[in-house]
């Protein structure tokens, strides 16, 4: 078989060949000065996306465990109860710490405690804790909100009354019968701890007994005298996204959601360039590939910040003003205590 080639043309494929193999000067700084811009833009969402990931931490670890804790996400789950209603725990706690215990120092030494834990939502208004008349021991309280910033108040007996404390952010003044008045919560949601703290000799079947005596609910829905009635539990997939760009997905929401920190608002604009701040709408399925390999970077490298100031101990992060890893370090230890 013989191939025939009608003169110049057949040159012409050859040509365009080694053309499109072969860039000139201006390609060639062109594709250098894109790949800069990738690296810039990469690096650029990297270092803002570890800083988001340390400020961040405490809103999503807190929102992942109430999450899981306020819905049915495992067939065994140890802890359960909706929003706005507690969880009594079942152990008696005997090593107790009262560093969140405003006026601790009149407190007697040997002490055991009781405790109840909720996961509170103030989206629809107060929500109201109401404690029973005790005749021995006192009742403490523990809010955290989803900054990690934790508020301590101290219940003393009303001379043989049922007390109720307010549960609300700044700006609420509210007054239901026998208050002993409002712990405020800068953030839409808060964790409530409540412990009955005792003599070491105490009677614990009788504080137990009071311990059912004491509920939540929202104001609408309060009423001093008979608890309000459970929600219908709700079926839900457990929730771990520390690990992924799940993180700044329930991050950005929850900086939509609340009112922004103190000091914060530089922080917040750079993180609005980046897609993550509180005027962006963060989705994952909308990064480009430069910009979610950074953001991938920082979730890790994040993590292992975290990861290492709690192995690491205080000294790595206490003492340190507006020190957002002690913040995260300090929710992660809350978080780990509730899920043991």
């Amino acid at each position: 078989m013989s191939f025939r080639c009608g003169g110049l043309n057949c040159l012409y494929p050859i040509l365009f060949l080694l053309l499109a193999s072969c860039s000139g000067p201006e390609q060639d700084a062109s594709l250098l000065q894109r790949q800069k811009a990738n690296f810039a833009s990469e690096q650029f969402s990297h270092h803002l996306g570890v800083i988001a990931y340390l400020y961040g931490y405490p809103m999503v670890r807190m929102y992942s465990q109430l999450h899981n804790e306020t819905q049915l996400v495992e067939a065994e789950q140890r802890v359960y109860a909706p929003i706005n209603r507690l969880f009594r725990w079942p152990t008696l706690e005997t090593d107790v710490d009262l560093a969140d215990i405003p006026c601790a120092d009149d407190l007697p030494p040997a002490l055991v405690a009781l405790t109840a834990s909720a996961w509170i939502d103030l989206a629809d208004g107060p929500v109201i804790l109401r404690t029973p008349a005790l005749e021995e021991g006192l009742f403490a309280i523990s809010l955290t909100n989803f900054y990690g910033e934790l508020t301590g108040w101290k219940l003393n007996d009303a001379a043989g009354e049922f007390q109720s404390t307010v549960l609300a952010q700044p700006g609420v003044d509210v007054r239901p019968p026998n208050s002993t008045g409002t712990v405020y919560s800068q953030t839409t949601s808060a964790h409530l701890k409540l412990r009955l703290l005792l003599p070491a000799s105490g009677d614990i079947d009788a504080a137990r007994q009071k311990l059912e005596q004491l509920w939540l609910a929202s104001l609408a829905e309060f009423d001093p005298m008979e608890p309000a009635p459970m929600p219908e539990a709700r079926v839900a997939t457990r929730l771990d996204p520390m690990a992924s760009l799940g993180f700044f997905e329930i991050l950005n929401r929850e900086l939509q959601r609340n009112t922004a920190r103190g000091g914060s608002e530089a922080l917040l604009n750079q993180l609005d360039s980046i897609g993550i701040g509180p005027d962006s709408e963060f989705r994952q399925a909308d990064l480009d590939p430069v910009r979610k390999r950074g953001l991938e970077r920082a979730v890790r490298d994040g993590r292992a910040i975290v990861e290492a100031a709690v192995a690491g101990g205080p000294e790595t992060w206490r003492g340190v003003r507006n020190n957002y890893l002690s913040q995260a370090v300090a929710v992660n230890q809350l978080m780990a205590q509730l899920e043991d």
